[in-house]
């Protein structure tokens, strides 16, 4: 079985994702996040929340629906400091 990285990596080539691409966050002071910066924090989570997060993208994809407010929302995350919204 392949490891969240490695899945994560093939998800992201196959949807051609440009990791450069920048959200703007503003959380009282504008944040400019890139997409890669989100992946390489997902990288870096645990494995229980990074399942969660392999299961969601799947069900986003799956539904052909677009994963970058996904990434959005984790950039969101990311620019306030709440990760405590990642329980297991």
């Amino acid at each position: 079985m392949a490891t969240f990285n490695t899945w994560l990596n093939t998800f992201v080539e196959e949807k051609d994702f440009d990791l450069d691409h920048a959200f703007e966050i503003d959380a009282g002071e504008l944040h400019i996040i890139p997409l890669g910066a989100v992946i390489e924090t997902m990288r870096a989570w645990p494995t229980n929340i990074q399942a969660k997060a392999k299961a969601k993208l799947i069900a986003i994809d799956f539904a052909n629906a677009d994963a970058v407010p996904f990434f959005k929302g984790i950039a969101g995350i990311m620019a306030t400091n709440k990760y405590t919204n990642l329980k297991p």
